[in-house]
């Protein structure tokens, strides 16, 4: 802008301009100081610079011409000033960068570096549209020089597992003018993260690995202990059974004995027989079979040492009670037993006098020892006698038959009446024993 400027004094001057135009606009004056003669007419340029964020629009300015002679001359004029709007803007996303399951936010800023009143619309998504994106509130309104913040909420599928996927989410603002974009990234991370997911991969390993050494160590010590059999070989004759039928033999390392069998092949002294005996360490169960009835010891009856195994029970041994009603179990490897005693016409009982396995006790066998005492008592069952009475008479003859225990004993057990079943001189009577 040119000023023109007369001088009406009658000396030389020297004329300054000075503009009062607010903040935001800078005045520069050239010359800064316009020398002029009297009646001479002299012109100053204003270069006139708003700042970027100077509001556009008509602006009216007052500009002072002062006179360095004589101050009271100086004069005031009007300027009208006409900003041309220069939109601008920038949309930043605060943080650029989030990690979570399913659901995060940002917060959207929008900065307007320019000189005019933006209203921008904000949108968002992403290019797979996998996920959810809100900008609120939708539309924001920013004078030049300011800044105004949005939220931004993203939301996605959860993720059980796998490994931890990145998608970006672009944020666009909208304005007369002004279009403006950025991008915020969303980490989703799984809810089984992969550092798990490898320690339970090897603690399924580990187990896996130690079930296999527990059923195999299982397997290994599932059976019986074995019993160590000595063949007749590993047996020599004792030092007195020893006879002449020895001879030396003079070797690089010494004297050496051998002793040779005798000629009719029963072999020295004290040798075991060629047949082979086994020396186990097995022990024995001995006792005592009664009867209820009677507190007597009942003959026949089978005694069974039964042994858990993984497989189930099993029969190991078995023998059968003298008349006097004693038994013994020779031979059983060391461990527990369950004893069963049964025979025809009596009750199964087991030691000491369970009806089942289940509620037996087990009779625990030591190497090399007797275990006795192991005493049972066992009950007979209902039986019944059945025989014919011969009275000798055509007519049917009243007849009592009577059953009296033995040993001396003389109350009856039990008693019944003959009856006649059919013509002719013979009856029937059925007598049941407890």
């Amino acid at each position: 802008m040119v000023v023109e400027v007369t001088n009406e004094l009658a000396v030389i001057d020297g004329i300054t301009v000075v503009a009062d135009c607010g903040r935001g606009l800078d005045v520069v004056a050239s010359p800064a100081l316009l020398p002029l003669f009297p009646d001479t007419v002299g012109s100053l340029t204003l270069a006139l610079t708003p700042t970027a964020t100077f509001p556009a629009g008509a602006h009216r300015l007052q500009v002072e011409v002062r006179s360095s002679v004589e101050p009271s001359a100086s004069t005031t004029i009007d300027l009208d000033l006409d900003v041309a709007p220069v939109p601008k803007g920038a949309l930043t996303v605060v943080p650029p960068s989030r990690e979570a399951r399913h659901r995060t936010s940002y917060s959207v800023v929008l900065d307007n570096p320019g000189n005019t009143t933006l209203e921008v619309a904000l949108a968002a998504s992403d290019g797979d549209r996998a996920l959810r994106s809100v900008v609120e509130p939708p539309t924001v309104v920013v004078d030049p020089g300011t800044s105004a913040t949005a939220t931004l909420r993203v939301t996605g599928r959860r993720k059980l597992y796998g490994t931890q996927s990145v998608r970006a989410v672009t944020v666009v603002g909208t304005a007369a003018g002004l279009a403006l974009d950025t991008r915020a990234d969303f980490r989703t991370r799984p809810l089984v993260p992969a550092g798990a997911r490898t320690v339970l991969v090897l603690a399924c390993i580990v187990a896996v690995w130690a079930g296999i050494f527990v059923v195999a160590l299982t397997k290994a010590y599932s059976g019986d202990p074995i019993t160590k059999d000595v063949p007749p070989s590993f047996y020599a004759a004792s030092p007195a059974a020893r006879t002449s039928s020895g001879r030396s033999a003079l070797g690089a390392l010494g004297t050496f004995r051998f002793e040779t069998a005798a000629s009719d092949g029963s072999g020295p002294a004290g040798a075991v027989p060629k047949s082979g005996v086994a020396i186990g360490i097995g022990g024995t169960v001995t006792g005592t079979v009664d009867a209820a009835s009677t507190s007597a010891g009942v003959g026949r009856i089978t005694v069974e040492a039964i042994r858990t195994t993984p497989q189930g029970p099993a029969l190991v041994s078995s023998a059968a009670t003298g008349a006097d009603g004693n038994y013994s179990l020779p031979g059983l490897l060391p461990g527990d037993y369950y004893l069963l005693f049964t025979a025809d016409g009596y009750r199964d009982v087991w030691y000491p006098s369970a009806p089942s396995q289940a509620a037996a006790t087990p009779v625990t066998v030591d190497s090399q020892a007797q275990t006795s005492g192991i005493n049972a008592t066992i009950e007979g069952l209902p039986a019944t006698i059945v025989g014919s009475v011969v009275t000798g008479s055509t007519a049917a003859v009243p007849v009592t038959v009577t059953v009296q225990p033995g040993q001396g004993a003389t109350t009856p057990i039990a008693t019944a009446r003959f009856a006649r079943s059919c013509p002719g001189p013979r009856g029937w009577a059925r007598v049941w024993s407890p």
